[in-house]
């Protein structure tokens, strides 16, 4: 099934289908007569933020800034009064049967959503394929067609001068509307989308969300309490719909799509959107596109919710508005504002990279789908991991020939991750075209089935060492590595020695490769593969890695200052410098040491704080920093930079424990010994 919120194709009408015999095609303008060189132009979409003065439309400055224009051709909101889309009137657009459809009326009326059932909530990862059925839960069209208002708030709703709802969970959040900023697509000029503004909407919808996220990591023994969480979280949902909080709605219809429950899902893009959350407006074209809670295919509808997002500099529904023509360019930006968002380490709305990405995919940028299955595997950038997701993604790229991909199937369908299956065949042919495609890592593990005889492949050690001589080039450590432990052990009638193994290394740094040169440290440090141990030139290597970006080797250096080796005296300063550095890189382990200074304070580079070592903690651990996850339990069974929550850190310990980490197992053993006293008492 696709995303319920990723948009599947880049048509807005199925093939064969039939415009209407009233619609009239809108060709695109050309901004200016100046420009006018043969090239194509976007058609002119005015933001709803426009100024009035002397007649003439200013429009806001920035990326999405468009020029001002009076032909009537364009659809665009006009400048005065409101209609009961909660937007300003659109121009007039003939409808194709399913509801009236004018200037004065916009988008036929629609239920409000019945609010009855709450959904599963279920975790992305837990899903499996949903089959995307057109026919279910749809709207009937006797509903589609009558006229009646859409109430802006679920049944029960409290009045504009009505109280607020109070809420226990969110009531604790303590934001205050006046200090935070506006949200993005709104504000004077508007905030660029793809950032996480943490207005009042976000921290109280975030309060529930991670509500709904400890309730569904309760083990399965605790069913009936994760089920009264959920319920409980259901309530604070409800009450944020009633108070108007626009990120909820989006939230809960992504909910119900989730659930395949798209009657809803529409229905709740619609409330959000007729306030103006561009998102929810997409959404919502997308639904009207491809018959999701709507019984036909609806391009009137689709391409009025696509304007919407796009008038407030919506990039993907632009890329859906404009001609064929013109989609390779608007896809081009997508891709470049997607990367632009992933350079960012914090603050990144992932929802919206994710649907950049998608849609750069859609445009022939087939990178874009090998980042998404990433993005969608590991859970990078606050997105829910998912699975099936990943893997589609995936496959999308290896079948558009991306070696990457192509590279992460093989392994997947080596070791069985995700949603697949171990198949050695189509492991072996993912490796192997993934290395026709200069993938270094593909080409270093054809290297090792050739040489071990794996995967069904019989031994041939001429082919391995041309493997991994082809991708020591290519700058792999993994094959340097190869390379030395054969040619110092003799294997397979190879001579050379020692020389021979320290030559691989040499090499690649002498062209200034970092991690060739870290691994030289490594060598010169330890004595491997027969050359004597030499402390001063390890350290001459990796301070030629540090200074080359190594982030292994300004770890190495700090913990050499901090722990006094390598013939450094103790000097803390100097190992919180490299630390820092390593951990501005993104270097978890780098993170996960660096906290412990703001623990302690035990530097006067950084100032004590446990608010900051909590957050580097969990920015370790979230980044794949095993090591760190019982520290992580620590902080959470302490309440230390963090409110105490020992559902979280009996989790942490668990995962500890279960990688054989002896200080998770005590105090796993400590924390039942209470239990286990008063049981047998």
């Amino acid at each position: 099934m696709s995303s319920p919120h990723r948009p599947r194709s880049s048509s807005r009408q199925p093939p064969g289908a039939q415009p209407s015999a009233s619609a009239t095609p809108i060709p695109p303008i050309r901004a200016s007569s100046s420009f006018d060189k043969g090239l194509p132009h976007l058609p002119i979409i005015i933001p709803t933020a426009t100024k009035v003065s002397s007649g003439l439309e200013e429009s806001w400055a920035g990326p999405y800034a468009t020029v001002a224009t009076s032909d009537p051709r364009i659809e665009r909101p006009e400048s005065g009064g409101r209609d009961g889309w909660g937007q300003a009137h659109w121009s007039s657009s003939p409808g194709n049967g399913n509801g009236s459809v004018d200037a004065a009326a916009g988008i036929a009326q629609f239920d409000p959503p019945s609010m009855e059932l709450r959904p599963t909530f279920t975790p992305s990862g837990q899903l499996g394929r949903v089959k995307d059925d057109p026919q279910n839960n749809q709207f009937a069209e006797a509903v589609m067609k009558e006229n009646r208002p859409l109430s802006m708030t679920p049944p029960g709703a409290a009045s504009a001068a009505g109280p607020v709802l109070e809420s226990p969970i969110v009531s604790q959040a303590g934001v205050s509307v006046a200090q935070l900023p506006a949200a993005p697509g709104t504000g004077n000029p508007p905030v660029p989308f793809g950032l996480q503004v943490r207005t009042p909407a976000f921290e109280q919808l975030a309060m529930v969300q991670q509500a709904i996220s400890d309730a569904n990591e309760l083990p399965p023994e605790r069913e009936s309490e994760k089920e009264k969480r959920l319920d409980q979280a259901w309530v604070e949902l409800s009450g944020l719909l009633r108070n108007g909080n626009l990120e909820a709605q989006y939230f809960l219809a992504l909910e119900f799509a989730k659930d395949s429950k798209w009657d809803e899902a529409l229905k709740l893009f619609i409330m959000a959107a007729r306030n103006g959350h561009a998102p929810s407006a997409y959404q919502a074209g997308l639904c009207f596109e491809h018959r999701r809670g709507h019984s036909t295919p609806n391009s009137s509808y689709a391409r009025k919710m696509y304007s919407q997002a796009a008038s407030v500099g919506y990039l993907p529904a632009l890329y859906r508005l404009v001609e064929p023509n013109i989609r390779p360019g608007v896809g081009a930006s997508c891709m470049r504002a997607a990367t632009e968002l992933q350079r960012r380490e914090e603050g990144v709305d992932g929802d919206y990279l994710a649907v950049l990405l998608e849609t750069a995919g859609e445009a022939g940028y087939i990178n874009a789908w090998t980042r998404l299955g990433n993005i969608f595997e590991h859970g990078l950038y606050r997105v829910v991991p998912d699975p099936v997701k990943s893997y589609r993604f995936y496959r999308k790229a290896a079948e558009r020939m991306d070696g990457e991909a192509m590279y992460r199937l093989a392994v997947i369908f080596e070791k069985g991750e995700l949603t697949a299956l171990v198949d050695v065949q189509r492991a072996l042919k993912y490796y192997a075209r993934a290395a026709e495609r200069g993938v270094v890592g593909a080409m270093n593990r054809m290297g090792e089935v050739v040489e071990h005889g794996q995967l069904g492949v019989g031994q041939d050690i001429p082919q391995a060492l041309q493997r991994y001589k082809e991708a020591a080039k290519k700058g792999s450590l993994d094959a340097m590595h190869h390379l030395a432990r054969i040619q110092a052990g003799g294997l397979y009638g190879v001579g050379g020695g020692s020389e021979s193994a320290l030559a691989v290394f040499q090499k690649a740094s002498s062209e200034n490769n970092a991690d060739a040169t870290f691994a030289l440290g490594s060598i010169f440090e330890k004595g491997q593969y027969g050359i004597p141990a030499n402390i001063a030139e390890s350290l001459n290597n990796y301070v030629k890695a540090a200074d080359l970006g190594s982030a292994k080797a300004m770890i190495r250096l700090g913990r050499a200052h901090e722990l006094g080796n390598l013939g450094f005296t103790v000097d803390v300063n100097r190992a919180v410098s490299y630390y820092k550095a390593a951990s501005d890189m993104g270097d978890v382990k780098a993170q996960f040491l660096l906290a412990g200074f703001f623990l302690t304070g035990g530097s006067w580079m950084v100032r004590k704080s446990p608010e900051e070592a909590f957050k580097l903690v969990k920015k370790a651990v979230d980044g794949g920093c095993t090591e760190a996850e019982y520290r992580l339990g620590r902080l959470y069974e302490s309440g230390t930079g963090t409110p105490v929550n020992m559902e979280k850190a009996m989790l942490l310990f668990r995962s500890a424990a279960q990688r054989g980490d002896s200080s998770a197992l005590r105090k796993l053993n400590d924390l039942a010994s209470p239990f286990t006293s008063m049981t047998s008492s």
